[in-house]
């Protein structure tokens, strides 16, 4: 109503943050998204009154393009690539869910999704071989995937978080920067990616929940709620990487 200006945010947060319908809280206050409009970068919001039971989760799909290699080696018997990436980040909807239980309440699909692109680094990996070997290849990849960004802040020294996860049916899968031009992790993954794909693979083996927990492959911010995942794929996906390493 006042129009006051309350915060800043840069635009890859605010389209998982700020879009109609979000729950966001600012300065120990609640408010709720009203409108964002990206062409003009203003998100409006109203302060939020009622008891703070729910919370609201961005729905994203994220698509990665690599357009210029840096650097390529083999790992055993697989390709893997470190370079410049074209990231499209798509929050097409969202999830109203309950604070303590984390309980889907209802979900909800925008008429249109809010799309940030921009360009950073990634590493990437292609297990093309594997897509017909190992059942179920596209969730496991994607639980391997999820292992492996929350393994590497013991390589890099990061926060998970600023790294994001883009894995393919066709076998690839991407490790990138979750900000515009990023800041160099993703260099120390792929030169390191041995160690990082070994330490995931040993959580996974470890771990001893059957379907999968937030120690192995369950991860906060991925953009599908957690769902499409399988760790026993996961685990013959690690199990096939370390066999090829070994060879060598």
């Amino acid at each position: 109503e006042n129009n006051e200006c309350i915060g800043v945010r840069e635009t890859y947060m605010a389209i998982s943050e700020l879009f109609p319908g979000a729950l966001y809280l600012h300065g120990g206050k609640a408010y709720i998204g009203k409108e964002l409009d990206l062409e003009k970068n203003i998100a409006k919001v109203e302060r939020y009154f009622g008891e703070l039971n729910e919370y609201t989760k961005a729905l994203r799909e994220k698509e990665a393009e690599a357009y210029e290699q840096v650097a390529q080696r083999e790992m055993g018997g697989f390709n893997i690539g470190y370079g410049k990436v074209h990231i499209t980040d798509s929050v097409f909807g969202f999830l109203v869910k309950e604070m303590y239980s984390g309980r889907r309440i209802s979900e909800h699909v925008f008429e249109k999704p809010y799309v940030f692109e921009f360009n950073s680094y990634a590493m990437w990996i292609d297990l093309d071989e594997l897509v017909y070997s190992v059942g179920d290849f596209g969730n496991g990849l994607h639980a391997l995937e999820h292992m492996i960004i929350n393994i590497t802040p013991a390589i890099t020294g990061s926060d998970a978080k600023e790294l994001g996860g883009i894995s393919y049916p066709s076998g690839r899968m991407y490790i990138y920067e979750g900000v515009p031009y990023g800041t160099g992790l993703t260099k120390v993954v792929f030169e390191r990616f041995e160690e990082v794909v070994r330490m995931a693979c040993e959580r996974l083996e470890r771990c001893k929940c059957e379907t999968g927990c937030p120690k192995c492959v369950l991860d906060p911010n991925c953009g599908n709620d957690n769902r499409f995942l399988s760790k026993e794929a996961a685990k013959e996906i690690g199990r096939e990487i370390l066999k090829s390493i070994k060879k060598k």
